[in-house]
């Protein structure tokens, strides 16, 4: 399923023949559960539409968001009123019942939130995206308690950080977005991902220390990012890494020429990353990195099994088992990665 400008489109993964359309208005969209949670319309006449796999259409009143996500039987809303953006929990169920709601600590330009990520446990909206894939807003809050949190938005060749808590890499201790679904560590069901490694819980004892930054967890593994440390960035070494969380052991290890990072997608057998190169006498206030290719790595194996070179930063993409699918310059274009 693709979202628009003008709406919802579905596709037949093999031929690429439109399945449904459903028009809607400019369109903010989540994933959950095989079914889209969108946001059309703006203010108090925002309307969100749940879209079923098959096409089924179902809309009610959503006064005030601007996006939204399913989630544990409620939903996650973020919003706009007026100037200040905002981001609850409440009930999918009418009448509606605020859980929580909290407010961004000053205005911002930001038009309209248009991505929303939820990640070992913290729920994190952002805005559009520049033209290398950096987020201009975000805020983020606790999931259960609402307790609102530094918001980090992944981005080619690194992250930002907005919101309540300390300037990002300031505070080791924050955690970091993962790519699918978190760490399944037996005897360790509150284990957390930060910036320093895999820790027992939030402020917890470490298990294991990364010099770099994890990008996915594979049950009590993780497939991290990682640099020799200690050597000088003329003879350092980097490579994607895949690390068990309880004995410290690298698994297997792919070296890198730069950096291979998110945003990332994944499969039953497939974990796409980003990959970078450095840009050539970059103009100010840029990245000093771009996207030149998408790579596939088997997770379980620990092989490049492809490369797939871009002229930049995809509007999105996605993996399935033997496919690749990129949406890029308004064309959704599928590739056999088999």
């Amino acid at each position: 399923m693709v979202a628009s400008s003008t709406g919802v489109a579905a596709f037949e993964p093999t031929t690429g023949a439109e399945l449904w359309s459903v028009p809607l208005d400019d369109p903010a969209c989540t994933a959950a559960a095989e079914q889209l949670t969108c946001v059309h319309g703006q203010g108090e006449g925002a309307m969100m539409a749940t879209i079923s796999a098959s096409g089924t259409l179902h809309e009610e009143p959503l006064p005030g968001a601007d996006i939204a996500m399913a989630y544990d039987g409620d939903l996650l809303v973020g919003g706009l009123e007026p100037e200040r953006p905002w981001l609850g929990r409440f009930t999918a169920e009418q009448p509606r019942r605020e859980i929580w709601r909290v407010r961004a600590e000053r205005p911002s330009d930001a038009m309209r939130w248009q991505g929303m990520t939820l990640s070992q446990g913290v729920a994190t909206v952002h805005s559009g995206r520049d033209a290398d894939g950096w987020a201009r807003f975000g805020m983020a809050a606790e999931v259960e308690t609402g307790e609102m949190t530094t918001a980090i938005v992944l981005a080619p060749g690194g992250s930002s950080g907005f919101g309540a808590g300390p300037p990002l890499g300031a505070d080791p201790d924050m955690l970091l977005p993962l790519a699918g679904p978190g760490l399944d560590v037996p005897g360790r069901p509150e284990a957390v991902v930060n910036r320093r490694g895999v820790f027992t819980e939030a402020d917890g004892d470490p298990l294991l220390e990364v010099n770099g930054f994890s990008l996915a967890a594979y049950g009590d593994d993780i497939v991290a990012f990682t640099a020799d440390p200690g050597a000088p960035p003329e003879h350092r070494e980097v490579r994607i890494e895949r690390l068990d969380v309880r004995t410290g052991e690298s698994l297997w290890a792919i070296p890198l020429d730069l950096v291979a990072t998110c945003p990332c997608a994944r499969s039953a057998d497939t974990l796409v990353l980003t990959d970078l190169v450095e840009r050539e006498d970059p103009p100010e206030f840029t990245s000093p990195v771009r996207v030149r290719a998408l790579l596939g790595v088997d997770p379980e194996a620990g092989l490049l099994r492809w490369r797939l070179p871009v002229t930049g930063p995809p509007d999105a993409f996605t993996a399935d088992v033997g496919r690749l699918y990129v949406l890029a310059e308004g064309t959704l274009t599928a590739y056999a990665t088999r």
